[in-house]
């Protein structure tokens, strides 16, 4: 899927160009390991591929998950997650 900006609102359309996920989002990254990084109200969270918040938006922000992990921003420290989000590797500097 590939990420579309409709009326300042980011969602998700399939390669027909059929949109998957209503734009809602106020960013959004790219799918990779089945979830995708989004942006509410200043904060980031992640959604699988049907749409449900599988991370709810927490994070300053996060880089895209490999091999089942991420990295995320919390007060301007490291950490990284799992696809649950439970920390393998709590924040630090």
């Amino acid at each position: 899927m590939a990420s579309v900006r409709i009326d300042k609102k980011w969602g998700c359309i399939d390669k027909t160009g059929k949109m998957k996920i209503l734009p809602k989002f106020d960013g959004t990254g790219v799918f990779s390991d089945g979830l995708i990084s989004v942006t509410v109200n200043d904060k980031v969270g992640f959604i699988d591929k049907s749409g449900i918040m599988v991370i709810s938006p927490q994070f300053e922000n996060a880089l895209d998950f490999k091999c089942g992990v991420a990295g995320v921003i919390v007060d301007s420290k490291l950490g990284y997650i799992d696809k649950s989000g439970t920390y393998i590797w709590m924040p630090q500097n």
